[in-house]
């Protein structure tokens, strides 16, 4: 059984793997005063909720976008689990190749993403991922993951505009229903989410026409990707666990025999 690790902006996720099959999962927020000792009674406490003893742990790997929160799961692996992590970056087998100028500013979240996306749906394929971010990432039909687009996720354009805008509050994020907003709650919403799709397809409509792979399949992850996905076409599959698949895949390349 391996512990994957997937550390984000706004959350720090973990799930637990048996071979290929998700046994159980849990979340919780990302916050750099957390110690390493947090982190690893947060893990003790999740493995004893599910029946799973430490010696039962094969491994673990970890995605992380997040500089500051690395020393501590690396900690509470070291310090609880008496395991050393694996962690994701461009200078390790990944099944890929970076083709972008410089592989290391690429996002472990987005290698991992790109990995199960190309193992899973085949090649050529658009990863789009609404999370923080909203990220859109190609791996060519040569396994070359090869663009990386990145803009203001959904929830972060809304808070800029709630944070900056005097008489704009805070509402549900959600699509409301109708282009032909007549209120500043439904105003908002339809900006946020058709925008958002807008982008969506202006963007991979472009990735797909410059790169030649117009057969690219879409597989979109991430915390909104189930809002978008059902309002445009060009998305062909939701995949809530693509982040933690690519964990899981890039594990089994890099484990030792």
């Amino acid at each position: 059984m391996i512990l994957c690790v997937d550390a984000g902006n706004t959350m720090i996720k973990f799930a637990l793997y048996e071979g290929d099959v998700k046994k159980a999962g849990c979340r919780t927020l990302t916050k750099a005063e957390k110690t390493g000792d947090d982190l690893g009674f947060f893990i003790l406490n999740f493995l004893r909720a599910y029946g799973v003893g430490t010696a039962e742990l094969e491994g673990i790997i970890v995605s992380s976008v997040v500089p500051g929160v690395v020393g501590q799961i690396e900690s509470a692996c070291e310090n609880y689990l008496q395991q050393k992590p694996l962690f994701v970056s461009s200078d390790i087998q990944t099944g890929l190749i970076i083709t972008t100028d410089d592989p290391r500013e690429m996002g472990a979240d987005r290698i991992c993403a790109a990995a199960a996306a190309a193992e899973y749906y085949g090649c050529p394929v658009v990863i789009a991922n609404f999370g923080t971010a909203t990220c859109y990432d190609m791996v060519d039909s040569h396994r070359n993951l090869c663009a990386a687009v990145t803009s203001p996720g959904i929830r972060t354009s809304a808070e800029s505009l709630w944070e900056k805008a005097a008489l704009l509050g805070e509402v549900d994020i959600k699509a409301p229903g109708s282009f032909l907003s007549k209120n500043t709650t439904d105003s908002l919403q339809a900006g946020l989410i058709y925008g958002t799709v807008g982008q969506t397809e202006y963007i991979i409509s472009g990735m797909k026409k410059e790169a030649g792979e117009m057969a690219a399949q879409v597989v979109a992850c991430g915390g909104y990707a189930e809002m978008v996905a059902p309002l445009t076409a060009v998305i062909d599959h939701v995949d809530d666990d693509l982040v933690f698949k690519g964990l899981r895949l890039i594990y089994e390349k890099n484990r030792k025999h």
